[in-house]
């Protein structure tokens, strides 16, 4: 925010609590147009509640809107990424893991050293997204195997 970016598609941070299991960290919660609680990327895949190229197409729209605001996050996961609904469409709300991902605070002033960190993190996301979808065939299969 302090660089003028846009902050639309991240969870604003509201502070830090303590918790019985340590220090945590507060954000926005997430509603649908409804009221009800948005669903996790993670939800949405498990739930079949959008089509494979659908999710597809939201987290390349994801990545673009990280890459032209700069925004680097260090640690993007389908567990951290909300998918918000309003109306019939959905738009995804990173509400975790938005920080500087080293000790270098020239990481979010320098385009290139951006974009790096970024992507570093995006390819750690494809491969928690190729698992979540390993998981999807595999409980398909056993189901079909059980019904057998």
């Amino acid at each position: 925010m302090l660089w003028e970016r846009d902050t639309s598609r991240l969870a604003h941070y509201l502070g830090s609590v303590k918790t019985s299991l340590g220090e945590g960290a507060t954000y926005e919660l997430m509603l649908d147009d409804n009221g009800e609680i948005s669903r996790t990327l993670r939800e949405i895949v498990l739930e079949h509640r959008l089509s494979k190229d659908d999710v597809r197409n939201m987290l390349d729209d994801l990545l673009a809107y990280l890459l032209e605001n700069c925004i680097c996050v260090r640690d993007i996961s389908p567990s951290n990424i909300m998918c918000q609904k309003k109306g019939e469409q959905y738009r995804m709300v990173i509400v975790d893991g938005v920080s500087n991902p080293g000790v270098n605070p020239l990481n979010i002033r320098v385009n290139r050293l951006s974009r790096y960190f970024i992507h570093r993190a995006w390819r750690s996301m494809e491969r928690k997204i190729s698992e979540l979808y390993k998981e999807v065939e595999n409980s398909k299969l056993s189901a079909r195997n059980y019904a057998s």
